[in-house]
């Protein structure tokens, strides 16, 4: 599950929970780290989408 916010203590709880399906919760802080640490492995295409391109490169 994504999410560009944040989970509720309650949500984190069930994803834990014992029984359940296995469940990755990936928040906002989660999501800028994965695009940030994976950044140059993208293809440009996808960097510019993100506006990312030019302000990473310095350009």
């Amino acid at each position: 599950m994504i999410t560009l916010s944040s989970f509720t203590p309650q949500a984190i709880e069930e994803a834990q929970a014992q029984g359940t399906n296995p469940t990755k919760l990936i928040d906002g802080d989660d999501l800028s780290g994965l695009t940030l640490k994976h950044f140059d492995e993208s293809d440009d295409k996808y960097k510019k989408k993100f506006g990312l391109f030019g302000i990473l490169r310095g350009t």
